[in-house]
């Protein structure tokens, strides 16, 4: 008698186990993870915060520049999208706000995209703009080891031409843009407008602003009111953003007279990728419970 309840106790437990197993698999991801609830939630909320502005509430993208995060979970390992991320805030202006997440979040964001099942056309839109293809994604990865091997060996880029000064005339004005360092660069750059009426003659006493938008990305950029240096020339400086093509309109008002809006469009070329420092510095401890928008430019 007590081998059969022996017999029974057994088969109960292995029944048990098993059913603790089928449970636990159901919830796998496609890697073979069990992302926690909130660890998803708090991942959500990150990516929302973070993210969300260029790759889209849903992480599908509304951009042709910007490839879809669906399903990306099942293409790449986390290191090799957490290497990625680290490499573009590296890179661009508006994604130095990621250089202040901490290695949980990031992978609290991993868990989230986990959970993010591609349809057929999001599986399309993937195959034809991947990671690496996307124009703002070049040199995203250089913090990954064989591909930061492949690009030490690459010749050093040769010197972009010359874009400015550029000219153009409205009625009797003429207005002459030019950015310093030329070509231009993320980062800070200097911004000069000279106006000349239609004798030649300098315009000083001019009301000057010139507002920078990238109209592939429907973005908008931003405005800058310049300051009248002497002999019609007008100063100021612009914290351009991102890699990419960028459109200029210089906007003059004179008193008794409409205003006018000049265009000009130049390119901010893609800079030779650096490498990663030996000793890079460790990632700030996490927040408690806050999700915060980590700032951009």
């Amino acid at each position: 008698m007590r081998a059969w309840l022996r017999l029974i106790a057994v088969s109960q437990l292995a029944l048990f186990i098993a059913l603790l197993s089928w449970a636990g698999q159901s919830g796998k991801t496609a890697n073979g993870d069990s992302p926690d609830d909130a660890l998803v939630q708090r991942g959500r909320q990150l990516f929302l915060a973070n993210c969300a502005m260029c790759h889209g509430i849903n992480a599908q993208s509304h951009c042709p520049m910007v490839p879809s995060l669906v399903g990306v979970t099942e293409r790449m390992s986390p290191s090799e999208i957490i290497a990625h991320a680290r490499g573009l805030a590296s890179r661009m202006c508006c994604a130095r706000h990621l250089t202040q997440l901490s290695e949980q979040d990031f992978h609290a964001i991993v868990a989230y995209l986990s959970t993010l099942k591609p349809t057929t056309e999001t599986h399309h839109q993937s195959s034809h703009m991947s990671m690496q293809g996307c124009p703002m994604m070049k040199g995203m990865s250089h913090g990954s080891g064989h591909e930061n091997q492949t690009h030490r060996h690459q010749p050093s880029p040769t010197k972009s031409p010359s874009l400015f000064p550029q000219t153009r005339r409205n009625g009797d004005l003429t207005v002459v843009f030019a950015l310093q360092p030329d070509p231009p660069r993320v980062g800070d750059n200097t911004l000069q407008v000279r106006l000349t009426d239609a004798k030649g003659q300098p315009v000083p006493n001019a009301k000057v602003q010139v507002k920078f938008s990238m109209p592939n990305m429907q973005m908008s950029g931003p405005t800058v009111s310049l300051r009248h240096d002497k002999n019609g020339v007008y100063i100021g400086s612009v914290l351009l953003g991102m890699e990419g093509a960028w459109r200029a309109e210089v906007t003059v008002q004179r008193s008794g007279r409409k205003p006018i809006t000049v265009p000009f469009e130049f390119v901010v070329p893609v800079a030779p990728v650096q490498e990663n420092p030996t000793n890079p510095k460790p990632s700030p401890p996490p927040s408690q419970n806050a999700v915060q928008r980590r700032g951009c430019c």
